[in-house]
């Protein structure tokens, strides 16, 4: 065995450029084919195709703009976005239907071979005919329809014609009548239309024309390219050079209309205004009698000034009301105290209280002494209080005439105050008259200066268009590159139409040949078997065998017998190179041939290693261990000879190990057992393989596939190392991998793939791998057999 290789493979090894490349290139006659089709394809394009031929006219649009000094409606801003509006519209009006009708009259299109097969009856197509001729039966299968449904629905119960919503109509409602028994409906009269109706004719030819015409913009100039397709190239390049002269003449006459509407419209205008300015100075005039306006602006500030001074004197005036009112009070309460008599004096000036309040203490204070002195009834006594009442009558006759003073001081200031009041309304209302006079006239006047300031502007106006008529702005049409008669065809080029398809084909080849390399899962080179975690040990190339090379049976030759020299002879010797010296300690001997599924070249790989090994001078027993369908004693010729069922039966190993040629022994199969399973798993075969390794130096067993039974696996155990054979192209990786998967189950010294520590600790991995019918040509790395073929040969 090869010493151990890493066991982890990725997937996406899968996707190496290589292994695409290896399939296309198996795959490259389908790849010619499909590119070949490719290119015929694109010849019966260029020879169905007809010369269409496009010429392209190129027109300066411009929108012309008067700047004048009386036009306050310019915005800078929107600039850009008005032109940008004022192309798209341009490029809206030369594709309207309306030009191209008269382009499609001016050329007489109609009359045209490229136009007149548009309003040509056309034959029904196929789908239409059978849609004609199914239509009355699909007609009466729909009534028919109709007329049992409507029988099993009135025989169905009440619940279910309630629940489905039965009768779908009442008895009231009339039926409508069927199509064919429909009386005609009178069409309704259209309505009057200020201009010819359009005919279907028309209408498709406009179509066609439309389709054939191209318009496009330059984002940043004012330039605007016109193009028409046409089988005739004169066609092709007459109809955008008439569209572009049709199209400046219509905006030469919409430019005129244009300005002879806006003169009308400002002299109307004019007009208007002229009256509405006389009206409004005859009615600021007539405002200005009525009112006696003339010196308002003069009478409202010394109004003003009289108003203010007479808030100042009233407020003055209110202000000392309130300090007399108060007075006025104290006084009627409390005359007699002394800071109230103050209040009083300071008002006044004059007053005797005090003095006749002291003159009464004293006579009070006089009285009491001497009628302390000389008793009550005393005469001085009785004078004395006559004095005393004199002067309390005195005291309240002043008292009585301060309160009067205080009362006629506070009336005088209220009537100051009603006057002054009143002098300020009046004032106010005649503020509040000069005001609404004054407002009334500016409204008035204001009118008759905006009124003057438009009629200005419109006669300004007006006198500027009578003078330029480009004053409401225009649209500046100039044929810049008329369009010229095409010469190339635009649709026409064969090179490029084939280079294409063909391209395309090359494409869709390669796609088709790559995805089925994806989608193939067969092992077909040595780098696809690296998915398997396990080496290859050796590579089995093709052999093309002679009419006389096959031995009796029909079955594939020992090449080592009959074809020594060629180069799948020497791939077996590097076989039993690598089986035999690739571990020499400890050695191994007992090595099992099998496969995941029959027609593997398993037999054929064990006769020729077997044979190979024994040309080294080692003793090799070749032991045919494949009960059910044995081959090995076809291809040496040992048929009716006695084999491993005799051996195994009867323990008796004489006449069962057949010597072939030099060190070669052979133990057929024998007499095919009716229990092949339990007689290799049983201890006679363990103890015959002893002998085995006892008496040779090696012992390849050939078995049945693995994945068909189970004696592979019932064998693994008992042998040092297994050889799974896979057919190239033929075995997929999922058959491979489940076989290997069946054999790690029972092989417990395998390392598994992923089983790195293993893989240290065992010597060498006792499962390889052979690379059986390996076609050297279609190898990625393996073409070394098909180019030293003629090494072999000439050997």
């Amino acid at each position: 065995m090869l010493p151990s290789q890493t066991a982890s493979v990725s997937p996406l090894a899968k996707f190496s450029w290589l292994y695409y490349l290896h399939h296309i290139r198996k795959r490259l006659w389908l790849v010619i084919f499909i590119v070949l089709i490719g290119i015929s394809l694109g010849a019966i394009q260029v020879a169905k195709t007809r010369p269409l031929f496009r010429a392209s006219a190129r027109v300066l649009v411009e929108q012309e703009v008067v700047s004048s000094s009386v036009t306050p409606f310019h915005n800078p801003y929107m600039a850009h976005d008005l032109k940008s509006a004022f192309h798209q519209t341009q490029l809206k009006l030369l594709k309207s239907r309306s030009l191209a009708r008269e382009v499609i009259a001016s050329l007489q299109l109609a009359e045209h071979p490229e136009f007149a097969s548009v309003n040509a009856p056309q034959s029904p197509g196929v789908i239409q005919s059978l849609k004609t001729w199914a239509m009355p039966y699909l007609i009466e299968l729909k009534a028919y329809v109709f007329e049992k449904g409507e029988k099993v629905l009135a025989s169905a119960p009440p619940s279910l014609q309630a629940w489905i919503g039965w009768p779908l109509e009442t008895d009231a409602s009339p039926k409508s009548p069927a199509p064919s028994d429909a009386a005609p409906v009178p069409a309704k009269t259209p309505a009057a239309s200020p201009t010819e109706p359009i005919s279907n004719d028309s209408i498709a030819l406009t179509n066609s024309f439309l389709k054939r015409l191209k318009i496009q913009s330059d984002i940043n100039s004012s330039l605007i390219h016109l193009h028409f397709e046409a089988y005739d190239p004169k066609l092709a390049a007459t109809v955008p050079n008439t569209l572009a002269q049709l199209y400046m003449n219509q905006v030469k006459n919409k430019r005129f209309e244009k300005a002879h509407e806006g003169i009308d419209w400002l002299q109307k205008r004019v007009e208007e205004m002229e009256e509405k300015v006389e009206n409004s100075e005859i009615e600021l005039e007539r405002y200005r009698q009525e009112h006696n306006t003339y010196s308002v602006d003069g009478q409202l500030p010394g109004v003003m000034q009289q108003l203010v001074a007479i808030n100042t004197s009233l407020t003055v005036v209110q202000t000392e009301r309130i300090k007399l009112g108060a007075l006025y009070q104290k006084v009627e309460k409390e005359i007699d105290r002394p800071d109230v008599l103050q209040s009083l004096i300071d008002g006044t000036g004059e007053t005797v209280m005090p003095e006749l309040k002291r003159r009464y203490d004293e006579l009070e204070r006089e009285l009491n002494q001497l009628t302390q002195n000389y008793g009550p009834e005393h005469p001085q006594v009785r004078k004395l209080r006559i004095d005393l009442e004199a002067q309390e009558r005195k005291i309240d006759d002043e008292r009585q005439r301060l309160i009067d003073v205080a009362k006629s001081r506070y009336e005088v200031v209220q009537d100051r105050e009603a006057a002054l009041l009143a002098r300020h309304d009046e004032l106010k209302r005649e503020v509040q008259e000069l005001n609404e006079k004054a407002i009334r006239y500016g409204r008035l006047k204001r009118k008759m200066e905006s009124n003057q300031r438009l009629a200005k502007v419109l006669i300004d106006r007006l006198g500027e268009t009578n003078l330029n008529m480009k004053m409401m702005g225009g649209t500046k049409f100039e044929l810049v590159d008329p369009a010229e008669v095409p010469t190339v065809a635009i649709n026409y080029r064969p090179v490029h139409t084939m280079t294409i398809t063909g391209a395309v084909g090359l494409i869709l080849a390669l796609g088709v040949a790559a995805g089925l390399g994806f989608l193939d899962n067969r092992l077909d080179t040595p780098d696809d078997t690296a998915y398997l975690g396990f080496p290859v040990i050796g590579t089995i190339t093709q052999h093309k065998a002679s009419g006389g090379s096959k031995s009796k049976g029909g079955s594939e030759p020992v090449l080592m017998l009959e074809a020594p020299s060629s180069p799948t002879a020497e791939a077996y010797r590097m076989l039993r190179t690598n089986v035999l010296f690739s571990y020499a300690d400890p050695p191994r001997k007992v090595f099992l041939v099998t496969s995941s599924h029959p027609n593997e070249g398993k037999t054929t790989v064990s006769a020729n290693l077997a044979y190979a090994m024994s040309q080294m001078d080692r003793r090799i027993l070749l032991l045919e261990a494949d009960l059910r369908n044995p081959s090995i004693h076809k291809f040496f010729d040992l048929d009716g000879q006695m084999g491993l069922s005799e051996l195994l039966l009867r323990e008796d190993y004489d006449g069962c190990i057949h010597p072939y040629q030099g060190n070669l022994s052979i133990v057929p199969t024998g007499e095919r057992p009716p229990n092949p399973s339990e007689l290799l798993g049983s201890k006679r075969m363990e103890k015959f393989l002893a002998y085995a390794r006892e008496h040779f130096d090696a012992i390849v067993i050939d078995t049945p596939p693995i994945l068909a039974v189970s004696d592979a696996l019932i064998l693994s155990p008992l042998v040092d190392g297994i050889l799974m054979v896979i057919r190239s192209n033929v075995t997929s990786y999922d058959h491979a991998k489940r076989a290997i998967s069946q054999l790690l189950t029972l092989r417990t010294n395998l390392p598994t793939p992923l089983d790195q520590a293993g893989m240290a600790q065992t010597p060498g991995v006792s499962l390889g791998l052979v690379m059986n019918c390996l076609d050297p040509r279609s190898g990625r790395t393996y073409g070394y057999y098909g180019k030293y073929n003629h090494y072999y040969s000439g050997s």
